[in-house]
């Protein structure tokens, strides 16, 4: 092994962590610290009500804004994830 380079001898060329500090990826760093609590517990709120109003009418008009306030939701909370997280 005099020449060789040690990175062709990892089976798993993918590092999934930062070695100068020992943590994992931003992306699931954030999770982990609990910064994206507040966002996902907004997202779990806003997906119950979303629910709640698609079930509790038999009205189409309203089951398609229950619809449409669970995508808002969704996009939303990605918003929010999207500004968390710098830029690398």
């Amino acid at each position: 092994m005099s020449s060789l380079d040690t990175a062709t001898l990892d089976p798993d060329p993918v590092d999934d962590v930062d070695h100068e500090d020992g943590l994992e990826p931003r992306e699931i760093a954030d999770w982990n610290t609990g910064r994206a609590a507040p966002v996902v517990i907004l997202m779990i709120l806003a997906t119950v009500a979303a629910v709640v109003a698609v079930l509790a009418s038999p009205v189409p008009v309203v089951l398609g804004s229950g619809l449409i306030a669970l995508v808002a939701a969704s996009v939303a909370v990605r918003t929010a994830l999207r500004a968390e997280t710098p830029a690398a």
